[in-house]
């Protein structure tokens, strides 16, 4: 804290748990006398606390640390503090039973909560005696001290029921925060609470939905709505705008002169502070980080473009030896007439016709919508079928057939086909695909193909599927690959081409479940306690692209015993970020912020990436004639553990005599 007056600095708290990007929730007393804020306890819980700016004493925990609480925020005298806290524990899903092992979700689990700041206050939310009018709990109230003994005990429920809610605020006699319901949109409304003893008024007043953020001004007048990409700045009186449209600020006139060579300093110099204040070692590798900068900061006045900016960044934050120090371009000029090409989802030779399809890249039946353009239903090419012409022109007239599907890609486009042996042609309307349309569907054909042949050489005791990432939607790809063979002997995790993400921990969690229990019913076969556990052998596949949180998945499964890696090493990014150090423009300089060691003191992952137990490599020639040597290994190792020790589940024991005979009088 810094005292504007004489210049005098002096720190108030420091957190032990936080990081440096953590945001920093804290709010001032109306009076400026006293800050609330949240920091991270040692359990994790956030806990609020109370600072006097007057007595520079120690601050005072206000809230307990069992709970989180957080987003504080002063009453209109001071004399209360509103904050939310998470103290509502529901699960949506009612029990373990069911389909792909269901895991407790708790929702809405916010309340608010009033802290009676001097003692003995009525709640500013219960109904006056009879007689006095209705009105606020907190206008009108005379001058007290905040009182700190006892303050714990002091805690108010604001009669709103528990939900999800964020960003807590108060203007007048209003508070202010966001609300969202349990979606995948998550999209969130302004809504608004009446700080008043009138129970009829006890009611939320959504402001504006579809929000991306507020803010409200210092004297709580005025409030700051980001719609989209919107802004709107209308009176802060708990209520809609009168008139969106007014409120909605014209931006349409505003400019902005910038030169793009003191931008490129102004880049160049936030790129090395942001690296300096937030790379996870103080010490930068033992780099000078000084001098690093005053190596290449003479090469800005030769900039031409903003890639070239990157280039020096690039190799300025290159010299910490680090993966994962990202360096992205914000606002570029770049040319808006250059062209596209679409793709059909074949692989095509030039023809006297036309073009061939000489091979399609199948998928998953089970999922047609991943199937190409000229596999989907009422198009149904096959290998051997010649396209003749590309929305009525013929295909003899170009040398490549991308010539004749330039900007088409994700537009309807009519083929003319002609099949061999049969007469005459047939039209066919398909949609090509884009460039990273046609990644995908060799992806998953690439998928469909491995899994084939492990179903065929594992005789159908071992399962198979592959992760493409390790981000929350990439969690579809685990639930779609592990849960039909659960019951297998065994299982092979790809993690090949893995880019990473950071759902290590929801998918190892899983795999480590071991059943210790059984389930037998009067008919029907015995199942495990600890619903879909793996009871079988597993090994996982890595290479030189099972980057970042694959290959945290796999040490992680190697360390924790499940089975071995088998491939080649990995990409070795082992320090963690959250790709919060943007540049002016939009642009982006990653820091890599965490990095992860081993119980035995030692970092693991990041340089050196794993060293599979068992090293196999797919050698070019042979992988492009369609032989995967990872796989075949992966494959041979489990069935002789099988064979070495087949898993079983153990069959029920017979059921207990529990008869009773009666003795036989004489």
């Amino acid at each position: 804290m810094r005292d504007l007056a004489s210049g005098v600095e002096w720190k108030v708290a420091h957190s032990r748990e936080g990081n440096e990007w953590d945001y920093i929730d804290l709010t001032w007393s109306p009076d400026s006398r006293w800050i609330a804020f949240a920091d991270i306890m040692e359990n994790r819980t956030q806990q609020i606390f109370l600072y006097d700016t007057g007595t520079k004493t120690r601050p005072v925990p206000v809230t307990t640390a069992r709970l989180d609480s957080y987003s504080p925020v002063f009453g209109p005298g001071g004399k209360w503090l509103y904050f939310l806290s998470d103290r509502t524990f529901r699960s949506v899903q009612g029990s373990p039973w069911g389909a792909r092992q269901p895991e407790p979700l708790l929702d809405k689990t916010t309340g608010i909560f009033a802290l009676d700041l001097i003692g003995g206050q009525r709640s500013p939310f219960l109904a006056k005696d009879e007689g006095e009018p209705p009105g606020s709990g907190e206008e009108g109230a005379k001058k007290e001290e905040v009182n700190l003994d006892g303050i714990e005990s002091r805690l108010v429920v604001v009669p709103v029921e528990a939900s999800n809610y964020r960003y807590l605020s108060r203007a007048r006699g209003n508070l202010f925060c966001l609300y969202s319901s349990l979606s995948l949109s998550r999209k969130s409304a302004l809504v608004t609470f009446p700080i008043t003893t009138d129970g009829t008024k006890h009611k939320w007043t959504t402001v504006m939905s579809d929000v991306r953020g507020f803010e409200l001004s210092g004297d709580g007048t005025t409030c700051l709505v980001r719609k989209g990409d919107s802004y709107y700045v209308f009176a802060a009186t708990g209520k809609a705008p009168s008139n969106p449209t007014q409120a909605k600020l014209n931006l349409g006139g505003l400019s902005l002169s910038v030169s793009p060579a003191e931008e490129w300093r102004q880049m160049f110099v936030d790129a090395w502070r942001m690296h300096r204040d937030y790379f996870y070692d103080p010490k930068m590798h033992r780099v000078d980080w000084e001098a690093a900068r005053r190596r290449h900061e003479p090469l800005l006045p030769r900039l031409t473009s903003r890639w070239e900016l990157d280039d020096l960044i690039g190799q300025m934050v290159g010299e910490l030896s680090a993966m994962h120090t990202d360096i992205y371009s914000g606002d570029i000029r770049d040319a808006t007439d250059g062209s596209s090409l679409g793709h059909l989802g074949a692989q095509l030779s030039k023809a006297e016709e036309g073009f061939r399809i000489d091979h399609l890249y199948e998928t998953d039946p089970d999922y047609p919508a991943e199937e190409g353009p000229l596999l989907k239903a009422g198009v149904e090419m096959q290998v051997g079928d010649v396209i003749l012409s590309v929305d009525g022109v013929p295909a003899a007239s170009v040398r490549e057939i991308g010539a004749l599907l330039k900007n088409k890609a994700g537009r309807k486009v009519l083929l003319e086909s002609r099949r061999i042996g049969v007469g005459g042609t047939r039209n066919s309307i398909v949609i090509p695909l884009t460039v990273s349309g046609f990644r995908n569907l060799k992806t998953s054909n690439w998928e469909y193909t491995r899994r084939l042949e492990t179903e065929e050489k594992g005789k159908g005791e071992i399962g198979y599927f592959h992760m493409r990432g390790m981000s929350a939607s990439n969690y579809a790809e685990f639930v779609k690959g592990y849960y039909p063979v659960f019951n297998r002997k065994g299982l092979i995790i790809d993690m090949r081409q893995n880019y990473g993400g950071n759902i290590d921990s929801w998918i190892l969690g899983r795999l480590s479940r071991k059943p210790w229990m059984y389930w037998k019913t009067r008919t029907g076969r015995p199942f495990a306690n600890m619903q879909f556990a793996f009871n079988g052998h597993m090994a996982v596949l890595v290479d030189a692209y099972t980057i970042s949180d694959g290959e945290a998945f796999s040490e992680g499964f190697r360390r924790l015993g499940l089975g071995p890696l088998i491939g080649t090493r990995t990409w070795g990014g082992g320090i963690w970020l959250r790709s919060a150090t943007r540049l002016v423009d939009g642009g982006m300089a990653r820091s890599p912020e965490t990095g992860v060691y081993a119980p035995d003191r030692t970092w693991i992952i990041e340089g050196t990436g794993l060293q599979p137990d068992m090293v196999v490599d797919n050698l070019p020639h042979e992988t492009f004639r369609g032989r995967d040597a990872q796989l075949e290994a992966a494959l041979a190792y489990l069935r002789k553990k099988i064979e070495e020790d087949p898993p079983r589940m153990p069959t029920p024991p017979d059921r207990p005599d529990k008869s009773f005979r009666y003795p036989v009088r004489p």
